[in-house]
């Protein structure tokens, strides 16, 4: 889905993920009670479903980071952590409270609700702001979560250290010098 926000308006984007989410619900519900075919559409759907959900943070940093400047994007980006972490904690209390009066159907309900409420204030967004034009977004790029150049990043490690040697495990009498301007910070 990244990749197709580059082209088009990544609000709208975000919009068809939630419609995909809430079709992957619809057809999660489908394959738990009416699928005569065992488990393998439940875990098909289930993979579609992950795929959605596990878009939304990403995309949602990208519409955001689009209206930023560079300045402002550490603090949004502290925001939406922030805003994260209080999902993933509301989370699972709320959806505790649905699966508590609606059975087991309060799992797919409230998912469905969460879902639901996020594509309305997308459409809501849509209307009350103007799209970035497409050449005004940045492009995506796949980022690992830990790049393989972070050690080179670090000016406390020796450039040339290779940490797949293990002869050449370093301890802190090889940087004497380094080690003391360490300590005194």
């Amino acid at each position: 889905f990244g990749k197709i926000s580059d082209a088009w308006d990544r609000r709208k984007m975000l919009g068809i993920v939630q419609m995909f989410g809430l079709a992957a619900l619809f057809g999660l519900q489908w394959a738990i009670y009416e699928s005569h075919w065992g488990m393998v559409p439940i875990y098909l759907v289930g993979l579609c479903l992950g795929g959605v959900v596990g878009s939304i943070y990403p995309m949602s940093t990208a519409v955001i980071f689009d209206w930023l400047r560079p300045k402002q994007m550490i603090a949004a980006s502290g925001n939406m952590i922030l805003t994260f972490a209080i999902g993933s904690i509301a989370g699972p209390f709320m959806l505790g409270v649905s699966m508590n009066q609606l059975g087991a159907q309060g799992f797919l309900i409230y998912f469905a609700v969460v879902m639901g409420s996020l594509m309305l204030f997308i459409l809501y967004r849509i209307q009350v702001r103007q799209a970035l034009p497409v050449e005004a977004q940045e492009d995506f790029v796949v980022v690992p979560r830990m790049p393989p150049v972070h050690p080179q990043l670090d000016p406390r490690i020796d450039p040339d250290y290779d940490a797949t040697d293990p002869e050449e495990y370093k301890t802190r009498e090889d940087f004497p010098a380094k080690m003391e301007t360490v300590e005194n910070l």
